[in-house]
C-alpha cells in the first residue's frame, strides 16, 4: 500500500495537468487576458477540480483545494498516518462521543486492532499525495496558462531568488493573482453587462427555468466585477418578461399565474430567494401547459417590457429637449429682431419691400430692355457691383462711386457701404437732382 501511496502522487498531478490545459484562455497580441476570459477559465478550472476523484472531498472532488479555508486545501506534503495516529484519533473519537450521550452508553473506537490501523493508516496516504499530487499539477498548469510574470509573486521567496514549496501557498492565491493579473476592464463594459441583464429578453420557445437559468448566468459575470444582482432584480426581469408575454396568445397560460402572484405578493414587495422559487414554480406550472412552439422566435430587436419603458423614457427625453431648443431658438430670433439697431430693422423692412416689388416686376413682361443689361454680372465695369453679382452697367461713372440703386445714386443702407469699406454718403448730400425726387424708392 505504500508503493500505490507514492504513485497517486505522480499520477494525480499529471490527471489534473492535461484536463486544466484543456480549457481555454485567450490572450491578445502582447500576450493579456480580460478579466471576463479569466473568469470563464476560472468557472472551467474549479468544473475539471471537482471532477477529480477524491474520497475525502464529500462529492467535491479536488475542488476544495481552490477554497483555502477547507480541510483538504491545509494537507501538507509532510502528513502521514500510521497505525498509532490512527489508533489514537480513533480512541479520541470515541471519548468525545460518548461524553455526548446522557444515558451511560459507552462508544468503542472505530479502529482497535493494529492490522486495522495500519490499512486505514496506508488509505489515508494515499489520499495526503493524491492531494498533493493534484496541488502541483493545478499548480504547473496555472503557471503556464497566466504566465509567470503573474504567479512568481505566489510561487517565488519575496526576494525572487528561489521558488516556495508546494505547502508554502495557496491555490486560491494563485487564483487571486490570475485576476489581478487580467487587464483592467472599462467602467462602460462593466455598465454594458449590468444593461445585458436590465434588459434580457426570455425566449419563449423554451421554458421560464431553462431562461432564468441564463438569466443568473449574466448576473454571475457580473459578480466577478463587483455588482451584485440579487433576486429582487432577478424577479424583477423575470417578471417583466412574463407579464409581455402574458399579453400576447401564445402566452396566454400565464395569466392564471400572474393573477396568483399579484394576490401573494404586493408590488413592493422585498424578494428573496424563498419568494423567487415560488414565482417560478407557478410558472412552471403554465410552462407545462402552454405550447412552445407556439411562441415567436425571438429576435435580435425584440425588446420586452423594461427596455420598451427605458427606449420611450430616451424618446421622451429626446423629444423634451427638441422642443425647448426649439422654442429657445424661436425666443432668441424674436429677442434678436427686438434688441437690433435701427440699421437692422430698416434692412429687414427694405428687404421684403424689395421681394414684393420684384416680385410684381417678374409678373410683367421685359419690353425695351438694352441689351447691356442683360449682360453677365462679370461683365459690370464696376468692381462693386461685380462683386455683389449686379448685371446693371453704370457707364461714364468712375469706379469710387458705385450707384447700385440708380435712382438712389448712393448705396443704401449704411451697411452695404460698411461691407464694401467705403465711406457712407448720405443721400441728400448727392448732387443730383434725382435723388431727392426719388426717396424711398429702390430697384
Amino acid at each position: 500500500m505504500a508503493d500505490v501511496a507514492y504513485t497517486a502522487r505522480a499520477s494525480t498531478r499529471d490527471l489534473v495537468y492535461d484536463s486544466i490545459m484543456q480549457l481555454d484562455l485567450p490572450k491578445d497580441a502582447n500576450g493579456n487576458f480580460t478579466h471576463n476570459a479569466i473568469t470563464t477559465f476560472i468557472t472551467g478550472l474549479n468544473r475539471q477540480m471537482k471532477s477529480q476523484f477524491n474520497l475525502i472531498g464529500e462529492g467535491e472532488g479536488m475542488k476544495p483545494l481552490l477554497d483555502k479555508t477547507s480541510d483538504i486545501s491545509k494537507i501538507k506534503s509532510t502528513d502521514t498516518a500510521n497505525y498509532l495516529t490512527v489508533l489514537r484519533a480513533s480512541k479520541r473519537e470515541a471519548e468525545e462521543e460518548t461524553k455526548k450521550t446522557n444515558d451511560g452508553t459507552v462508544i468503542q473506537p472505530t479502529f482497535s486492532t493494529r492490522t486495522d490501523a495500519q490499512e486505514e493508516a496506508d488509505r489515508l496516504n494515499q489520499i495526503y499525495q493524491a492531494v498533493i499530487g493534484a496541488k502541483e499539477g493545478a499548480t504547473k498548469a496555472i503557471i503556464e496558462k497566466v504566465g509567470t510574470d503573474i504567479t512568481d509573486s505566489v510561487i517565488r521567496t519575496i526576494d525572487g531568488t528561489d521558488y516556495k514549496g508546494i505547502d508554502d501557498y495557496q491555490l486560491s492565491e494563485l487564483v487571486d493573482a490570475a485576476i489581478q493579473g487580467a487587464a483592467r476592464p472599462a467602467t462602460s463594459d462593466i455598465l454594458t453587462l449590468l444593461n445585458n441583464v436590465v434588459s434580457h429578453t426570455f425566449d419563449f420557445q423554451k421554458r421560464v427555468s431553462h431562461n432564468v437559468e441564463l438569466l443568473k448566468a449574466r448576473a454571475a459575470k457580473l459578480a466577478a466585477y463587483g455588482v451584485n444582482v440579487d433576486e429582487t432584480h432577478l424577479v424583477l426581469v423575470t417578471m417583466a418578461n412574463v407579464e409581455a408575454a402574458a399579453k400576447e396568445e401564445y402566452g396566454s397560460e400565464f395569466r392564471p399565474a400572474l393573477r396568483t402572484l399579484r394576490r401573494t405578493f404586493t408590488y413592493n414587495h422585498k424578494h428573496d430567494a424563498t419568494s423567487f422559487e415560488t414565482i417560478l414554480k407557478a410558472l412552471a406550472e403554465a410552462d407545462e401547459v402552454r405550447n412552445l412552439k407556439d411562441a415567436p422566435p425571438p429576435s435580435e430587436h425584440q425588446a420586452n417590457a423594461l427596455s420598451d419603458s427605458m427606449s420611450y423614457l430616451t424618446k421622451l427625453m429626446q423629444d423634451t429637449m427638441v422642443e425647448e431648443d426649439a422654442t429657445t431658438y424661436s425666443g432668441y430670433e424674436t429677442a434678436n429682431a427686438a434688441t437690433s439697431d435701427s440699421d437692422s430693422s430698416y434692412d429687414t423692412k427694405r428687404s421684403k419691400k424689395k421681394s414684393k416689388k420684384k416680385k410684381k416686376k417678374d409678373t410683367k413682361k421685359s419690353k425695351g430692355r438694352k441689351s447691356e443689361e442683360r449682360t453677365s454680372y462679370k461683365d459690370n465695369p464696376c468692381k462693386h457691383c461685380r462683386k455683389f453679382k449686379c448685371r446693371k452697367q453704370h457707364k461714364g461713372l468712375s469706379e469710387d462711386k458705385c450707384f447700385w440703386n440708380k435712382k438712389y445714386n448712393g448705396w443704401r443702407p449704411k451697411s452695404i457701404c460698411d461691407e464694401m469699406e467705403i465711406p457712407f454718403k448720405p443721400r441728400h448730400k448727392f448732387p443730383d437732382s434725382d435723388a431727392s425726387s426719388s426717396e424711398g424708392e429702390s430697384d
